[in-house]
C-alpha cells in the first residue's frame, strides 16, 4: 500500500528477525555485499533496503537536478534506487557507442543503486537483422537485406547473442567502474526480468552472467521472476544456472497478498525475501479514465510525506502550495484527520471518503504571473510540402526491399516490404510518397496501415486530400480504400501518393512477442494496369543511424518537415514565418487536412530559493474535432496530444529543461486530420504551488540549432496549410 501511494515502483529486501546466525552468502568476488535468509549485508552491517525506481532516460536535461531527484528519494524514505538502462536508447544501431545519451550512474551520498542493464531490447534488432556478422554498416539510402532478427529475442541464438553483447559488454564496463567495491554506488547488477527457465534459456541466462563476470561485476547479481516469486527460475537453490539473489515480481493492485515470504522460502530459502518489482501501479494507455479521483489512499496536497492512522484519526503532514481540500479512503472507525498536527473539521460520506480543508500556513513569495499564451506572438509555417507532387524525394529513404522476418505480422499486399523499422526509422511521424504511372483507369488505392493503439493516418493523391484513418484506443492496424476520380489524377505521368503515419512506438504489450512492424502492411490500385514504381520514406532526419541531435537522442524527433530542418530547437531562424497562433481564440489553427508548425517563446523568472513545477494545460475541442499536436521545449519533445482519443490534457515541463532565468522556446506541431482543419481551444501553463526551496536551482542550456545547422536541410518558409 505505501508504495503505490508513492506511485513509485520499489525492490525491497525484507528482513526477518531471528535468533540464529546463518553462514553469509557472498559472490566469492568480493564480501563488500553479503546476505543471508534474513537480509542483505553491506560492508558487514545488515540493510533492510527499499528502493524506488528511476528511469534516467525520463529525466534528460540539466544534470544537477538528480541531486534533486535523489533527495526527494531519500525523503520518502527509500534508501536505495533501483533504474533500467535503456538498451534502445544508448545503442540506436548495431555499430553503436554509447553515445546516445551516454548512461553515467553518478553518486548521491546515502543513496545505493541497484540496476537492471537489460532494459527493452534496442529498436534496431527488434526491428532488423544484425548485420554485425557481414560486416556491414547500415547507411541511409542503402539498406539491403536490412530485417528483423531471424530469430527469437531473448533466448540462446547466434543472431540475437551478436545483439546484445556489444551493447551490454559496453554498459557492464561502465557498471563495473562505478560498483561499490570501487567507491560507486551500485550494489546489485539484475541478469534478466520476467523469464522464465529452459534449456536454450538456461544458455543465454548463463551467458549473461558470464559477461558480467568478465567485465568486472562482482556484486551480487540478481533475477526478477514474475507471479509474485513462487516459481523459483534461476534460484540459487535450485540446480542449474542461477544468479545470487532470486527475487519476486509482483503488480498486486491495491490487494496485497499474504503468501510472498512462504513461496519464497519453498524456492530460495538462502536468500532474504527480494521483491525486485512491487507496485500497485498500471499504465494508463491512449483512451483510458485519467492520474484523479482519491488515489490508494489520499488526494489534494502537494505533497504527502507521512500517513498513519492512530485510533479514530488519520493523522497526515505533507507540503501544501495553498488552501487544500484533502480527500481520503479511510476504514469505518476514523472519523477524525489531522494535517501537520493540526485538527480539521471533517466529513465522511458512505463510501468512506473523508473530506476537510487544510489551510496554508507558509508565506508564498511572490512571482511574476505566468506568462499568457494566448497573447503570445506566435510564428507559424506550413509543415507538409511533400504533399506537392512535385516536392524533390531524392534525399528520402528508398523503400526497396522485398522480403522479410516479420513472418508473423507479413505484408498483405504490394511488391515491396514497407516496415519503417527495416529502413533505419524508429519512431516518431513517418511520411511515405509512393509513385505510379496513371492510364486514367485508376479508381482506388487501398492501404493497410499498422501504426500500433491510437494510431493514425492521413492521405493525399497530387496534393489532393482523400481522408484520413483516425485510429482506436484497441486498434492497432486499419485497412481503408481510397477513391480516385479522374480529376485528381495526372494520365501518362508521375503520379504520388502520400501517406502521413502517426507511429505510436512499440507496443507495451507481449502481443506478438514484441515483433510488431510499423508502416504500410497492404497497398494496390483499384482499376487499370498501374502499379506503384517507386516508395520513397522519411522518418527523423537521418534515421537513428546518423540524427544530427546526439544529445536529445533519435527518438526525440519525427519525420515532419519542421522537425527534419530543426524548427523545433532553440535559436531556429523564423522571422521569415507568418504570424499565426495554434489558439482557437485567436482565429489561429489550421485551415484544412495537413500540419501546421508555431513557435513562441516565454520567460518565467523564477527567484532563487523557489521551487515551482509548471506544466502545460491543453483544453480539449470538441471530441469530432480529429486532430493531433507535439509539444517541444526547448527541443525536448515533452508529450503527445491526440484530440479524439486522450486522455492527456496536462503535460509536465521537467525541471532542467524547463529554464527558469532564460528563455524558453516553446513549439507544437498541429496536425488536422480533418478537412475542415482544426485548432487548440485553449493552452495555458499552470503551476502546482510555490514552494521555498534550499536546492540550487540552475539553467542548463543544452544544444540548439546553430549546434545541428551544418547536418541538416536547410530550412525553407513553407506557407500555413
Amino acid at each position: 500500500m505505501f508504495l503505490r501511494f508513492l506511485g513509485l515502483l520499489g525492490f525491497c529486501f525484507v528482513s526477518v528477525w531471528c535468533s540464529t546466525h546463518e553462514r553469509r552468502n557472498s559472490t566469492d568476488l568480493s564480501d563488500d555485499v553479503t546476505w543471508d535468509p534474513h537480509s542483505l549485508s553491506i560492508f558487514g552491517q545488515r540493510v533492510f533496503i527499499l528502493s524506488a525506481e528511476i528511469h534516467p532516460w525520463r529525466l534528460p536535461g540539466n544534470p544537477i537536478l538528480w541531486t534533486d531527484i535523489f533527495q526527494k528519494v531519500k525523503a520518502n524514505g527509500f534508501n536505495t534506487v533501483s533504474f533500467y538502462v535503456n538498451w534502445a536508447t544508448h545503442f540506436p544501431t548495431t555499430s553503436t557507442n554509447v553515445s546516445q545519451g551516454d548512461f553515467q550512474p553518478g553518486t548521491y551520498r546515502d543513496i545505493q543503486v541497484f540496476i537492471d542493464s537489460a532494459k527493452d531490447a534496442g529498436l534496431w534488432m527488434i526491428a532488423s537483422q544484425d548485420l554485425i556478422s557481414t560486416g556491414k554498416r547500415p547507411v541511409e539510402g542503402s539498406l539491403g537485406g536490412l530485417v528483423i532478427l531471424p530469430a527469437n529475442l531473448r533466448d540462446n541464438n547466434p543472431s540475437y547473442q551478436q545483439a546484445w553483447t556489444p551493447y551490454l559488454t559496453a554498459i557492464s564496463r561502465i557498471i563495473a567502474k562505478n560498483q561499490i567495491t570501487n567507491g560507486g554506488p551500485i550494489i546489485l547488477v539484475q541478469a534478466e526480468n520476467e523469464y522464465s527457465a529452459s534449456t536454450s534459456h538456461n544458455i543465454y541466462m548463463q551467458d549473461i552472467i558470464n559477461l558480467y563476470k568478465a567485465t568486472g561485476i562482482v556484486v551480487p547479481i540478481t533475477f526478477n521472476d514474475q507471479h509474485g516469486g513462487a516459481a523459483g527460475n534461476f534460484s540459487p537453490d535450485k540446480p542449474g544456472t542461477h544468479v545470487d539473489i532470486y527475487c519476486g515480481d509482483s503488480y498486486p493492485a491495491g490487494q496485497v497478498q499474504a503468501v510472498y515470504y512462504s513461496d519464497h522460502v519453498a524456492v530460495a530459502p538462502t536468500d532474504p525475501l527480494c521483491l525486485a518489482e512491487f507496485a500497485g501501479g498500471e499504465l494508463l494507455g491512449w483512451g483510458s479514465t485519467p492520474f484523479g479521483g482519491t488515489g490508494v489512499l489520499v488526494s489534494g496536497p502537494y505533497l504527502v510525506r507521512t500517513a498513519l492512522i492512530l485510533d479514530d484519526t488519520l493523522v497526515l503532514s505533507g507540503d501544501l502550495n495553498g488552501t487544500t481540500t484533502i480527500q481520503a479512503i479511510v476504514p469505518s472507525g476514523v472519523t477524525k484527520l489531522t494535517w501537520n498536527s493540526q485538527t480539521l473539521t471533517v466529513s465522511k460520506n458512505s463510501t468512506s471518503i473523508i473530506t476537510a480543508t487544510a489551510q496554508s500556513l507558509t508565506h508564498s513569495p511572490g512571482i511574476p504571473p505566468l506568462p499568457n499564451l494566448s497573447r503570445n506572438k506566435w510564428k507559424v509555417s506550413g509543415s507538409l510540402p511533400e504533399i506537392d507532387p512535385d516536392f524533390d524525394d531524392s534525399g528520402f529513404v528508398t523503400a526497396n526491399l522485398t522480403s522479410t522476418n516479420y513472418t508473423n505480422l507479413p505484408p498483405l499486399a504490394g511488391d515491396h516490404v514497407l516496415y519503417s523499422q527495416q529502413y533505419g526509422f524508429y519512431g516518431g511521424n513517418l511520411i511515405w510518397r509512393g509513385h505510379f504511372n496513371a492510364t486514367g483507369e485508376e479508381t482506388a488505392i487501398v492501404t493497410t496501415v499498422q501504426s500500433g493503439f491510437a494510431g493514425g493516418y492521413s492521405a493525399w493523391i497530387n496534393g489532393v486530400f482523400l481522408g484520413s484513418s483516425q485510429g482506436s484506443s484497441t486498434v492497432s492496424f486499419t485497412t481503408d480504400t481510397w477513391n480516385l476520380t479522374s480529376s485528381v489524377l495526372r494520365v501518362g505521368q508521375d503520379n504520388v501518393f502520400v501517406v502521413l503515419q502517426d507511429h505510436m512506438g512499440i507496443v507495451e504489450t507481449s502481443t506478438n512477442s514484441g515483433k510488431e512492424p510499423r508502416g504500410i502492411r497492404g497497398y494496390a490500385i483499384v482499376g487499370g494496369t498501374a502499379k506503384f514504381s517507386l516508395w520513397k520514406l522519411q522518418g527523423n532526419q537521418g534515421g537513428a543511424a546518423n540524427a544530427p541531435d546526439t544529445f536529445r537522442g533519435y527518438l526525440n524527433e519525427g519525420g515532419l518537415y519542421a522537425e527534419r530542418i530543426g524548427a523545433h530547437l532553440p535559436s531556429f531562424p523564423d522571422s521569415s514565418w507568418s504570424d499565426g497562433t495554434p489558439l482557437a481564440n485567436s482565429g489561429g489553427g489550421i485551415k484544412g487536412a495537413g500540419v501546421n508548425f508555431f513557435r513562441t517563446t516565454f520567460d518565467l523568472r523564477v527567484p532563487l530559493g523557489i521551487d515551482m513545477p509548471v506544466r502545460l494545460s491543453i483544453t480539449p475541442s470538441a471530441i469530432t474535432s480529429n486532430f493531433r499536436a507535439q509539444i517541444y521545449l526547448n527541443g525536448w519533445q515533452v508529450g503527445k496530444y491526440i484530440n479524439n482519443i486522450g486522455p492527456q490534457t496536462l503535460f509536465v515541463l521537467p525541471a532542467g529543461i524547463l529554464l527558469r532565468n532564460s528563455t524558453n522556446t516553446l513549439a507544437i506541431s498541429l496536425w488536422s486530420l480533418d478537412g475542415k482543419g482544426a485548432s487548440l481551444a485553449g493552452l495555458s501553463f499552470v503551476t502546482d504551488g510555490i514552494f521555498e526551496s534550499s536546492f540550487p536551482f540552475a539553467d542548463y542550456l543544452a544544444p540548439d540549432y546553430a549546434d545541428q545547422a551544418a547536418l541538416r536541410p536547410s530550412p525553407t518558409f513553407n506557407p500555413p496549410m
